[in-house]
């Protein structure tokens, strides 16, 4: 995400690890509870539900089908199979597309 997608209460995945191959692991399903700040060393910063602390912003994605899928994928106990539905008819239906599921 960037600064400017960072607004309080914001449904979000935040990525606890993400290393230098890009790989994401240890994600939770939170929301933003701060505006951005930003370190000494620039690295932009929020607060999120659940997490002591700021995150960098780098390890928020915002809420889509395709990021509760990778959390969900990755171990995320907080991204219920309704959760799924509801984004994707959600994000499906904002295209002019209507989702089904079986």
């Amino acid at each position: 995400m960037n600064a400017s997608q960072i607004v309080v209460g914001t449904p979000v995945i935040y990525w606890a690890v993400i290393d230098q191959d890009s790989r994401r692991s240890h994600p939770t399903k939170t929301e933003i509870t701060s505006e951005v700040w930003a370190l000494g060393s620039g690295e932009q910063v929020c607060k999120v539900k659940g997490i002591t602390g700021g995150v960098a912003i780098s390890h928020l994605d915002p809420i889509s089908p395709g990021s509760l899928m990778a959390a969900r994928l990755q171990g995320c106990k907080d991204v219920s199979d309704q959760d799924f539905k509801d984004e994707s008819t959600k994000f499906f239906g904002d295209r002019g597309v209507q989702a089904t599921f079986y």
